[in-house]
């Protein structure tokens, strides 16, 4: 392909899938499988095809496109029209609502299984040796994201704010109702942060009163690390309950230990008495939360389950995936 642009490689690759028979017949197999299983596509009114609605399906995806601009695609390019079968002098039209209508039962479960084809055809297209292995390349990109400034309260409140969100996933998995109230810890937190922070800024010209407001900012960062502390001791209480439920769960616990001990050598950070244990709660709440939704299915190694792994723990040689929260790595 000359062109550079990404229009001109998704219709080769949907070409690719349509003049394979096989590889086509299994496709539309899936298609009339998935898309309106209990209606007849051989009566009522004409609509959009199957190989139509998964043209547009994947371009959308691809491009990463609103409907808007699909439907200016489909009504205006014109080698996205000859993918879609309209000859040079075909003025037919594709109204907005009837491509959301119908694109929009495009599922993931559907594109999944599709996927699964596409590599399968993948691999006998390029493999050119029976046991040769495949090499892939892959590009990032940067997100512009916001990210706060990183002061001593606001690090404590995102730390403190994911292991009350982890334990409560715990719970939940585990049928514990120890932490209903979630949300509201962890509003109170932040109530408490934004307390301290409003004390820090106030300012006075009277030196009595600069000591009077020292006194009361120094008051209400205590009284937030006091609640922090709390709600940490309570999540580990609820933790070892969790640990003692199987014997399985034990192991989140080693593997958190020995990775706490790593990061925190590094860091030299021993003596923190607040950071140490909320690492180790962090860890050991996303092991036992990732062990339970993909037990009894484990990772495939070298794949990601679907989320963004920041860390990778060997337990007794399998491998699992979970993400650290941003502060703490």
């Amino acid at each position: 392909l000359k062109s550079r642009d990404d229009i001109p490689k998704i219709l080769r690759g949907l070409q690719h899938l349509y003049v394979d028979l096989a590889l086509r017949t299994q496709l539309f197999a899936l298609l009339e499988a998935h898309i309106a299983p209990k209606v007849d596509k051989h009566n009522g009114r004409p609509g959009m095809t199957l190989w139509r609605i998964l043209v547009c399906g994947v371009v959308r995806l691809d491009l990463n496109i609103d409907y808007d601009r699909l439907h200016e695609l489909v009504n205006h390019h014109d080698t996205l029209r000859e993918m879609l079968g309209h000859a040079q002098f075909d003025e037919a039209r594709y109204h907005f609502q009837t491509l959301k209508d119908n694109v929009g039962l495009f599922t993931p479960e559907l594109l999944d299984k599709i996927n699964q084809l596409v590599v399968a055809a993948g691999h006998v297209l390029v493999k050119k040796k029976e046991n040769e292995a495949l090499r892939g390349r892959c590009d990032s990109f940067v997100v512009e994201t916001n990210v706060h400034y990183p002061t001593d309260i606001n690090l404590l409140y995102d730390a403190m704010r994911k292991v009350i969100t982890l334990t409560a996933q715990g719970c939940d998995l585990h049928q514990m109702s120890d932490w209903r109230q979630h949300q509201y810890n962890v509003g109170h937190l932040k109530r408490l942060m934004r307390k301290a922070q409003n004390r820090k800024r106030a300012q006075a010209q009277a030196q009595e009163q600069q000591k009077k407001n020292a006194a009361i900012c120094i008051q209400a960062h205590q009284a937030y690390l006091d609640v922090a502390e709390r709600y940490l001791n309570k999540a580990q209480a609820t933790l070892a309950l969790i640990e003692q439920s199987g014997p399985e769960n034990t192991k989140s616990r080693r593997c958190a230990q020995k990775l706490a001990e790593q990061v925190f050598k590094k860091r030299g950070k021993w003596k923190d008495k607040i950071a140490f244990p909320i690492f180790v709660s962090v860890v050991r709440l996303g092991l036992l939360i990732a062990d339970c939704r993909l037990s009894p299915h484990r990772v495939v190694k070298g794949r990601s389950p679907g989320m963004c792994s920041d860390t990778i723990c060997q337990i007794d040689s399998k491998p699992l995936y979970f993400m650290l929260p941003g502060g703490l790595t």
